[in-house]
């Protein structure tokens, strides 16, 4: 706030020194926060300056908050030096911040919070919340502002109170470099001007240092207000030539304010102002910088008894103030307290907040977001009693002068917040259960802030929402088709469910890891390759399929069970290999996607091999037709394959070969026996119910003979 009266920044005397600042100098200067003196003197001076120049610098423009210049040398502070104390890497935070850098905001203030064990979030933790509540208010400036600084602080009698610099003589206030502040009446109209319109509040309220903050109370008799620490006319009280604040009261006599005092609790050591006063009288807030506080200045209450006199100062805790500055206090006729703070979750510089008095128990620090509060220093919040206008200050860009005022239009309640319960499940659309092990994404629209929950145990997934929060839920699980659908809810929302539509499955693996198209097994009558009715419906899902991915090409397999001869067996596969492939050219799938291949009973999927005694379901397991998903088509065509011929489709087998090497690959699923004594290859086939010539087969052995030890594949 770079040229209003900043809390306990105030004058001092007036020292010459030389072209350069010895560091005696600089640290006296400083020390009298005459900060404008140090920032004019290195305006000229940039280059080569120590360790100790570039802080002291870099922290003149920050408390007067040139935050571009501040920014500038807390920059070469940390190029030249890397053992900077933890207090500059939170500062440096905080003007990056004011200058709309939140990336490297954040990275300092991870730095800040590693060395000194702060818990102060950075930016990028919070942003979302502060912009849930963008759009609260409507801003305009007002035409009253002059350019210099003008900052109002009460509404009286249809006037607005307004401190301003524009015209109070040529002393110059050293801290900033301009003139000091006087208080000022400012009709309420949409065309008033303070240098046109605006008149100095009447009597010997105004002096040639500081006045600003005026509040009333209600009979609009008495005035309180923040004025330089006087010790009697045309002087001031220093405390190690630092001028201190104090809060004034004055009376109102015959049209004039007469100057009554300071109030009980000043001290010369230590500076009280900002002063405002609850709708019942019955408590006076201010800040301070007295000894006992949480930061460079806090905020206190104070019990206003009727006799005009004043209680013990209560501060109101850490929950509302910070190691940072809190400051311009105002309370509504709601008991909201607002004011501005350094050191709360904000978007840069000064931020006005809010929090309920009445709610003691559960503080809820609210930032009021923008375009009320910006990147700059935005303070002075004031409210009509109707608390839906009001004015504030703020230095931001695109202003009159150094420092606005604004006035704003309250659009929504301020503590829109309310929070609903949403508690919801998902669910399989076809049966209704509940589905364990779906991902539910809940996305904020105004945030984009994500949160995601994994289905489990029935449970579903619980949230807290706020009240007409606009939420986006993106539903997904595996095998089933994904869902997205926008809520927003008033009240608590128990059991919302949310139903998922199974994809229908379309490739699967075999048992010899093969990727086949899914469908339900097609049936033929025993010995026959004839395409049944319920055959037709599954094949045209392989249509189907072959239509919806043009770039597979499919060899439709088929497979007998053990019973009938081999040769028979292998035969007849051929024919329903070819049957089935037919009939799917024949829906207009050319045929150079797609080749048939019979296995007869060489691929079991169980043990029922010839000879063994099987139920007809397992005997129906292996009368199967698969349709396996190849890149590249195979071609049957060695020497000692028989030419199958019929229809549109040539179908190729190698007999011997096919047999040979699928009896060895029977059952995907191996197991290995280890032979031991008195074994015979007959007693442990008949002990796996399989034969001796699939032993051998299955094996390699040429003959009989096993020793004790040796493994054997079973199956």
């Amino acid at each position: 706030m770079k040229n209003i009266l900043l809390i306990f920044c105030l004058l001092s005397v007036s020292l010459n020194y030389g072209q350069r600042f010895t560091v005696a100098e600089l640290n006296e200067i400083y020390a009298n926060k005459e900060y404008a003196v140090i920032t004019e003197k290195y305006k000229k001076v940039t280059d080569n300056l120590s360790r100790f120049e570039l802080s002291k610098v870099g922290d003149a423009h920050f408390n007067i908050a040139n935050y571009k210049e501040a920014s500038m040398y807390y920059h070469k502070l940390f190029d030249f030096y890397s053992d900077n104390p933890p207090h500059y890497y939170f500062k440096y935070a905080q003007v990056l911040k004011a200058n709309d850098e939140y990336e490297l905001s954040d990275i300092m203030m991870d730095k800040y919070k590693d060395l000194s064990g702060s818990n102060y979030k950075k930016i990028s933790a919070y942003k979302h919340l502060i912009e849930r509540r963008a759009g609260a208010y409507s801003v305009n400036i007002l035409p009253i502002n002059s350019k210099y600084s003008d900052f109002a602080s009460s509404i009286y009698k249809n006037n607005l109170i307004v401190a301003s610099s524009f015209d109070t003589g040529e002393k110059i206030h050293k801290m900033n470099n301009q003139v000091f502040l006087d208080l000022y009446e400012v009709p309420l109209e949409s065309n008033a001007t303070i240098d046109k319109s605006g008149v100095k509040i009447r009597g010997n309220v105004n002096s040639n240092y500081h006045e600003s903050n005026a509040v009333y109370t209600k009979d609009g008799n008495t005035m309180y207000f923040t004025r330089s620490h006087f010790v009697k006319k045309g002087m001031l009280k220093k405390n190690n030539k630092e001028i201190k604040l104090a809060i004034y009261k004055a009376k109102l006599k015959n049209g004039k304010w007469k100057v009554q005092g300071e109030l009980s609790f000043s001290n010369e050591n230590y500076s009280t102002g900002h002063p405002t006063i609850d709708k019942n009288e019955e408590y006076m807030y201010f800040s301070s910088d007295m000894p006992g506080g949480f930061g460079e200045s806090d905020l206190y209450k104070v019990k206003m008894f009727a006799d005009g006199t004043f209680g013990k100062p209560v501060n109101l805790g850490k929950g509302i103030n910070t190691p940072g500055k809190e400051a311009f206090p105002f309370v509504s006729q709601n008991n909201i307290l607002f004011f501005s703070s350094n050191h709360h979750m904000g978007i840069g510089g000064l931020d006005v907040f809010a929090v309920d008095l009445s709610n003691d128990k559960n503080i809820e620090i609210i930032n009021l977001a923008p375009p009320l509060n910006s990147v700059k220093d935005d303070f002075g919040y004031i409210e009509n009693k109707e608390e839906t206008k009001g004015f504030f200050s703020s230095n931001r860009e695109g202003g009159i002068g150094d420092d606005d005022v604004y006035q704003f239009t309250l659009l929504e309640p301020l503590f829109k917040d309310c929070q609903i319960n949403f508690n919801g499940f998902v669910t399989n659309e076809s049966n209704r259960k509940k589905l364990i092990g779906a991902t539910v994404v809940l996305t904020d629209t105004i945030t984009k802030m994500k949160e995601t929950f994994i289905t489990s145990d029935n449970s579903g997934f619980q949230k807290q929402l706020y009240c007409s929060q606009n939420t986006i839920i993106n539903v997904s699980k595996e095998g089933f088709e994904s869902k997205e659908i926008s809520v927003s809810f008033d009240k608590d929302v128990i059991d919302f469910e949310i139903p998922l539509k199974k994809i229908p499955v379309e490739f699967v693996q075999n048992n010899a890891g093969d990727k086949i198209i899914f469908i339900n097994p097609i049936y033929f009558d025993y010995g026959s390759s004839d395409i049944r009715s319920d055959a037709a419906l599954e094949l045209e899902k392989v249509v189907r399929i072959m239509n919806k991915y043009p770039e597979i090409n499919i060899v439709g397999t088929s497979h007998t069970d053990s019973r009938g001869s081999a040769a028979s067996n292998l035969r007849l596969s051929q024919r329903r290999a070819k049957s089935t492939v037919g009939y799917i050219i024949s829906k207009g799938i050319s045929s150079d996607r797609i080749r048939a291949k019979g296995y007869g009973e060489s691929r079991l999927t169980n043990s029922c091999i010839s000879g063994i005694k099987c139920s007809e379901e397992k005997h129906q397991n292996n009368r199967r037709s698969e349709f396996v998903v190849s890149e590249k088509l195979p071609q049957f065509d060695n020497s000692k394959s028989k030419d199958l011929k019929g229809s549109k489709t040539l179908i190729k087998i190698d007999t011997d070969r096919e047999v040979k090497e699928d009896v060895k690959s029977k059952y995907i699923d191996k197991k290995y026996y280890k032979v031991k004594k008195g074994d015979t290859l007959y007693s442990i086939a008949r002990k796996f119910k399989t034969s001796v010539n699939v032993i051998k087969e299955i094996n390699g052995l040429k003959d009989n003979t096993i020793s004790v030890g040796q493994k054997l594949l079973t199956r």
